[in-house]
């Protein structure tokens, strides 16, 4: 496999990695992923996913512990507002594309 826009290849402790960047919502990124798979074929594939990330995929109910009060005291609330706005226009564009935000 040759090297393109963003699949990087590179040789670590004698073993090729195949790096691929990817975007958080984009078809063209899930297919990009699926090709570089089939054609590699590696021992192993590695998701990178901050802690974060990670919970907003997989905790659908971590909306509903939020403690609003803490958010409001820590005068965090442009933060959470922002954050609502993004992960409400990713959803949106995922749809829209057919797929799931940060798959």
């Amino acid at each position: 496999m040759t090297e393109q826009d963003n699949v990087r290849i590179l040789e670590v402790d004698g073993r090729t990695v195949h790096l691929v960047g990817t975007a958080h919502v984009s078809r063209e990124s899930v297919e990009e992923v699926r090709r570089v798979i089939e054609s590699v074929r590696p021992d192993t594939v590695v998701v990178e996913l901050d802690d974060q990330r990670l919970e907003a995929m997989t905790d659908e109910e971590r909306w509903r512990r939020l403690d609003i009060f803490q958010v409001i005291r820590q005068r965090k609330v442009p933060f959470l507002l922002a954050s609502l706005a993004l992960a409400s226009y990713q959803e949106r564009i995922g749809r829209r594309l057919g797929v799931r935000p940060g798959a």
